[in-house]
C-alpha cells in the first residue's frame, strides 16, 4: 500500500469572519488588522511550504467551531491553537476508511 505524505494544516478564514476571529483571539496584536493583508501573507506561507516540497493544505475554519474548540480543550484561542485546529482537521480530512 502507497503511504500518502502527511500533509501540513494551515487555517484559512472567511472574509466575513476576520472581526470575529480578531475578538476571540488572544494575540490578537499579532493577527494583521485586515484580512486582505492576512491573506497575502497566508499565500507567501503556503508558496513558501511548496517551494520547500512540503505537502500543505488550507484548512478552511469556521471561527465559531474554533471557538468551541478551544473551550473543549481548555486552551486559549491564539496562533498554536488555529494551527492544532487546523491540523485535527487535516487528520480527519484524510483518515483512511
Amino acid at each position: 500500500m502507497e503511504e500518502r505524505p502527511v500533509k501540513f494544516g494551515i487555517a484559512w478564514f472567511k472574509p466575513e469572519q476576520w472581526s470575529l476571529l480578531r475578538e476571540i483571539s488572544e494575540d490578537k496584536d499579532e493577527l494583521e488588522d485586515d484580512y486582505e493583508t492576512w491573506l497575502q501573507h497566508a499565500q507567501e506561507r503556503v508558496q513558501d511550504f511548496q517551494s520547500k516540497d512540503i505537502p500543505v493544505e488550507e484548512v478552511l475554519v469556521d471561527v465559531y467551531d474554533l471557538s468551541q474548540w478551544c473551550k473543549k480543550h481548555k486552551v486559549k484561542c491564539d496562533a498554536e491553537a488555529r494551527s492544532r485546529f487546523a491540523s485535527e482537521e487535516v487528520r480527519k480530512m484524510h483518515k483512511p476508511a
